[in-house]
């Protein structure tokens, strides 16, 4: 239940009536008042009221009650109120209008208005609304009866939401009405609200004041901010402060796979890159993913004649990126630190937030709140957006917004936080747009957007998946993408990470340079090294037992996760292989069952379901069977940490990555497969080969696998599409594996180089020769030969691999290319000779920064800086002061003076040497090394997409149809932007559920299969 965000306000009702003054009509009118809120307005107001006041009360009742609104029931003069004597005997007394204008100046940000049902009172209202917002005193005749129906539509109107004008203009109109001598209630003789004193007889004396009167509204010009909570400068500091460190306890920690303790994630955290435009389309997550879709727009800049700067200008740092949008969407692949830097933005903010708290600037206090848009659209089927945060903010920190002791601070915080929802001085995370159902997220979006429209100033950071994103959260929204960890990024994470592992290394033989340095040898995993959670599960590994690396994805995997329910549980106290054993047959299990329903977020009660199943299943090992169901998934999160919550006080589960429910699921297979797996057996998996998604977790198998050919073989005969999807598939499965005879892998190998060769630029296809050519010599020779082909983007493309396979079996031919007389080459070998790190290279890429072509100089630089010794760094230095036009003039005069120099120290920057300094205070001289290092935006100019242009006009006005067609044309020869965008959009089909994959030339007078035989 929603606990009302701001406290009831409170009515106090003063009545003084003295014996020696008029009596009124008193306990009428407060009955009255009585009904009015209590029939409308019980849930916003409650009421106080005190009789027979005295002037020491007035303060004493303030004070007590906290009030906003106070009303007052009597007499009144020009000058004052009338009320009780405080002397024996003194029957009443007059309270001059200084004397409460300088009462009620001490609470002019507490009481809003102050409602004065009493005569001649005008001028106490006018010198009141210098302190307060709203008075209303009388001024004109009107009948004692009609004091109370005023008050009557005054409180009614106020009890529905209507603000204090309305209310006024509304009640009085009332009185108006009922007034006039028309109405059949009019009665010129009623008796009149007016003062008179009377003798000890109880007749008249005199008439004080002549006149009666009618309310009359009067308004501060100068509205002060009304606090509806009275509670002291100090309790409102300290409860403040109290809900900030709430907030950042749920978030500040983190738990690393080895560690007992959480650690501080700020000691941990190595600062993100975004793209300031989409630039990462791919539409299935692999390991490749992000360098297919950087390859494509490398490809399209190429084609613009544009160089890669344009790209990397588009790439800043998170905290310039987010001062740019007040809204922004980020799209990631998992583990990328999508749900990191929310938690990262949540300490930022608090901790700017505190600063402004200590300095008494509360107008410039933050609060973060972050949430899963999972949860948010679950709220909203029944409450408004703002509504639905406080909620979800409200169950999270209980102990302050709903069971705190003290109702005053609980109320008090309630409408802190709703106050800077409204007002714009929340910030927003949420968390994960593509785990919204996607029959829920219509409404959440609608929701989210009547909420932006309301209160535009609310600022609003949101995550996603790349896969998944529909491509709009709220309108007006920037998308922004998380940049994988570059090669110095990856090192400065792993050099943190052992700085604050010092304390605990075992061996002290363990260090970051030799973890940076087995990375560097196995560039077959180092695409895990870019994730950011992949990487410190590497760390973990590393750390804990020094454990050679070893070449595959799935053996990081498989080791993992035996030291993660082993020897890093913190169940160790009796532990038995056995357990760790049932464990992960459980977990293949769960994997599998969840992976077949598409599900990556499980509600626990599913989850428990399926636990007791699988422990009442006479399979089930034994070790398990004597478990409760709630108690193994405790262990398995709280405990072993395979599975996690979304939040700490969540129902909801999920694989700590989804690479673990992807390798549970191979596993999984694996075991099902048997040993010695026939093709019958396999028969299993051939359902998935046509499903993207499932193509990382068939790659995993095919490693896994002792007898992995038959798997291969399997995919091999299928017949295969235009896309040549089963035959990179079995690609992938090879890179995987360990060496392995038989003559039909040579031939995969060989019709995979045939299929690159001649779409060279696809990185769908290089990313599959990289692969194998990590694992495969054979396929590095028959690169090394492509680097003189006739064909520019073949050769172009070479030395591209080359570089990504890391081979230094490649740097000789490299060595040759970057002497070769097509510039592009030049460009390609310095980069992969930068790749690969080799000594051997240096002179020659010292030689290259004289390079007629930009391009060239600048690839060099950054080669020189990667591969960073101390040769290096002199081959750079000397760059730096060398005066020859050739390396530094002849280039300013197309990309601006000097600009190798400041590309050379960025370079060096990057490099730990003495030189560095010197270097830098020498480049400091040149004055304009920046000139040119502005964002271009030069993707807006699409003129040179013709035929992506055609294509996506296609697929918008004929659909899927129109494209099978297409596709299906005899003799079909693609464009390479028709054919890499006819690629993306099939998948995007199939994951649709469409027949458009797979393509088969069906028109073709023959079909061949992967393996090359006729179908």
């Amino acid at each position: 239940m929603l606990i009302q965000p701001v406290k009831k306000k409170t009515i106090l009702v003063l009545v003084a009536n003295p014996k020696d003054t008029t009596q009124l009509a008193l306990p009428e009118e407060i009955d009255q008042l009585k009904q009015s809120l209590t029939s409308l307005g019980q849930d916003r107001f409650q009421l106080e009221w005190e009789i027979n006041v005295k002037e020491e009360d007035w303060l004493k009742h303030i004070s007590r009650v906290k009030p906003q609104i106070v009303h007052f029931c009597g007499h009144g003069t020009k000058t004052g109120l009338i009320v009780h004597g405080d002397k024996k005997g003194e029957k009443s007394k007059e309270l001059s209008n200084q004397y409460l204008a300088n009462l009620f100046k001490e609470s002019s940000n507490r009481v809003e208005c102050v409602v004065l049902n009493a005569c001649d009172t005008e001028p106490l209202a006018i010198a009141l609304t210098q302190h307060i917002n709203f008075a209303i005193g009388m001024n004109r005749p009107v009948k004692d009866k009609y004091a109370i129906p005023f008050a009557k539509y005054f409180y009614n109107q106020l009890g529905i939401g209507g603000s204090v004008e309305t209310a006024f203009n509304l009640a009085i109109n009332e009185v108006f009405r009922i007034s006039s001598p028309d109405n059949s209630n009019y009665s010129s003789d009623d008796d009149h609200r007016k003062l008179i004193v009377v003798g000890e007889d109880d007749s008249p004396v005199k008439h004080q004041n002549p006149d009666y009167s009618i309310p009359v509204l009067k308004i501060n010009p100068n509205p002060i901010e009304i606090k509806s909570l009275w509670l002291s400068p100090e309790d409102e500091k300290e409860a403040i402060k109290k809900l900030l460190e709430a907030i950042a306890d749920s978030f500040k920690t983190i738990t690393l796979f080895h560690a007992k303790a959480p650690i501080v994630l700020q000691d941990q955290y190595v600062p993100i890159q975004v793209t300031l435009e989409r630039r990462y389309q791919h539409t299935v997550e692999t390991i490749g993913g992000y360098a297919e879709s950087e390859a494509e727009l490398k490809r399209i800049y190429a084609l613009k004649g544009s160089s890669e700067e344009e790209i990397k200008r588009q790439q800043v740092d998170w905290q310039i990126a987010k001062g740019q949008e007040k809204r922004i969407v980020v799209l990631a692949d998992p583990g990328m630190g999508k749900s990191t830097l929310l938690r990262m933005e949540v300490c930022t903010t608090v901790e700017q937030s505190h600063q402004a708290l200590a300095a008494g600037h509360h107008e410039a206090i933050a609060i973060p709140l972050l949430i899963r848009l999972s949860e948010l659209a679950d709220q909203v089927t029944e409450l408004t957006t703002q509504e639905a945060i406080l909620k979800i903010i409200q169950e999270r920190h209980s102990h302050l917004l709903i069971n705190h002791d003290k109702p005053e601070i609980r109320a008090f915080l309630n409408e802190f936080l709703w106050k800077k929802l409204l007002s714009g001085k929340c910030l927003l995370l949420l968390d994960a747009l593509d785990e919204v159902p996607s029959k829920k997220r219509p409404r959440l979006l609608e929701k989210l957007n009547n909420f932006v429209r309301s209160y535009p100033t609310c600022a609003i950071v949101a995550t996603s998946r790349i896969v998944g994103y529909g491509g709009r959260l709220v309108d007006g929204a920037k998308d922004m993408e998380i940049v994988p960890f570059t090669q110095p990024q990856t090192e400065q994470y792993i050099e943190t990470w052992f700085k604050n592992a010092q304390e605990f290394l075992k061996d002290k033989s363990v260090s970051a340079r030799g973890l940076i340095q087995a990375l560097r040898e196995r560039p077959q995993i180092a695409g895990l090294a870019q994730n950011p959670l992949l990487l410190s599960l590497i760390c973990s590994l590393y750390q804990q037992d020094k454990l050679k690396l070893p070449a595959r994805r799935s053996q990081i995997y498989e080791q993992a996760v035996t030291c993660m329910l082993g020897k890093w549980s913190q169940t160790r106290v009796g532990h038995k292989d056995q357990r760790t054993e049932a464990k992960m047959r459980l977990l293949e299990a769960l994997a599998y069952h969840f992976t077949c329903e598409s599900q990556e977020v499980f509600d626990y009660e599913d989850l428990y379901d399926w636990v007791e199943a699988y422990l009442e299943d006479g399979d089930a090992p034994r070790d398990l069977r004597d478990d409760k169901p709630g108690k193994l998934i405790a262990d398995l999160s709280e405990q072993d940490g395979i599975l996690q919550k979304l939040y700490q006080d969540d129902n909801q589960y999920l694989f700590l990555h989804r690479t673990f429910q992807e390798y549970f699921t191979a596993s999984y297979l694996n075991r099902v497969l048997g040993k010695n797996p026939s093709d019958d057996d396999v028969a299993l998996v051939k359902q998935y080969l046509w499903n993207y998604d499932w193509h990382e977790m068939l790659t995993l198998l095919a490693g896994l696998m002792k007898k992995p050919m038959v798997l291969i073989k399997a995919i091999a005969s299928e017949k295969d599409d235009i896309f040549q999807t089963q035959l990179l598939l079995a690609g992938r499965c090879i890179a995987e594996c360990s060496q392995i005879s038989d003559p039909l892998i040579n031939k995969l190998i060989d019709r995979i180089y045939q299929f690159w060769q001649k779409y060279p630029d696809a990185e769908f296809i290089q990313s599959v020769v990289v692969a194998i050519g990590q694992i495969w010599a054979t396929l590095v020779q028959v690169l090394q030969t492509a680097l003189e082909h006739e064909d520019s983007s073949v050769r172009d493309s070479a030395a591209y691999a080359l570089g990504n396979i890391g081979s230094e079996k490649a740097v000789d031919a490299l060595l040759q290319a970057l002497k070769h007389e097509d510039s592009s080459v030049r460009d390609r070998a310095a980069e992969a000779l930068g790749k690969i790190g080799s000594e051997k290279a240096v002179d020659a890429l010292f030689q290259a920064l004289k390079d007629e072509y930009s391009s060239v100089s600048y690839r060099a630089a950054e080669a020189l800086g990667k591969i960073g010794s101390e040769k290096a760094v002199d081959a750079l230095f000397q760059a730096l002061k060398d005066e020859d036009s050739s390396v530094n003039y002849r280039i300013a005069e197309v990309l601006g003076n000097s600009r190798v120099s400041y590309r050379a120290a960025e370079a060096l920057g990057k490099i730990d040497s003495e030189k560095v300094v010197d270097a830098l205070f020498q480049a400091l001289k040149d004055e304009d090394s920046n000139v040119n290092y502005r964002v271009a935006e030069v993707l807006g100019d699409s003129s040179v997409r013709d035929s992506a242009a055609a294509a996506q006009a296609l697929g918008k006005i004929g659909g899927l149809a129109s494209l099978e067609k297409l596709l299906q044309l005899p003799n079909l020869n693609l464009d390479v932007t028709l054919f890499l965008l006819a690629r993306s959009w099939a998948i995007r089909f199939s994951k649709l559920g469409s027949p458009c994959i797979p393509v088969y030339p069906e028109l073709l007078s023959t079909h061949t299969t992967t393996d090359g035989a006729e179908a």
